[in-house]
C-alpha cells in the first residue's frame, strides 16, 4: 500500500488560517461542528507575530499518528509565524469514510 500524502489537505488549512479566511478554513472540515472561526481567530490574535505561508518542504514535518482502531489518523503541524516555525500547532483529524478521507480543522493551540 503506498503511504498517505497528507500535505494537501493539511495546506489547504493552512493557507485560510494565513489568509485570514478563519471561517473558510471552519467550513472545509467535514465536521463543521468542532471549533468555530471565533475561537480560531482568536487562537491566532493571542499568537505573537504575523502567520506566514510555510515553504513547500516545510509540510514535510507533518506528525502523524494513527488510530488504534483504524479509523483514521492525528495530523499535526507547526504554524509559521513571521517566516519561521512557531510553537502555534494544528490539529486535523483525518477520519476514512469508505475510501475517502475525510478531514477535520480539529484544534490550534500551543502545546
Amino acid at each position: 500500500m503506498n503511504p498517505i500524502d497528507f500535505t494537501q489537505p493539511v495546506k489547504q488549512f493552512v493557507d485560510k488560517l494565513v489568509d485570514g479566511e478563519y471561517d473558510a478554513a471552519v467550513k472545509l472540515s467535514f465536521n463543521t461542528g468542532r471549533l468555530n472561526a471565533t475561537h480560531v481567530a482568536e487562537a491566532i490574535r493571542l499568537y505573537p507575530g504575523q502567520l506566514t505561508h510555510p515553504p513547500v518542504n516545510a509540510y514535510d514535518a507533518i506528525e502523524v499518528y494513527e488510530y488504534y482502531d483504524g479509523t483514521g489518523y492525528m495530523l499535526e503541524f507547526f504554524l509559521w509565524v513571521d517566516e519561521a516555525p512557531s510553537e502555534l500547532m494544528i490539529k486535523v483529524d483525518a477520519r476514512w469514510a469508505d475510501t475517502q478521507l475525510n478531514c477535520t480543522l480539529f484544534d490550534i493551540y500551543v502545546p
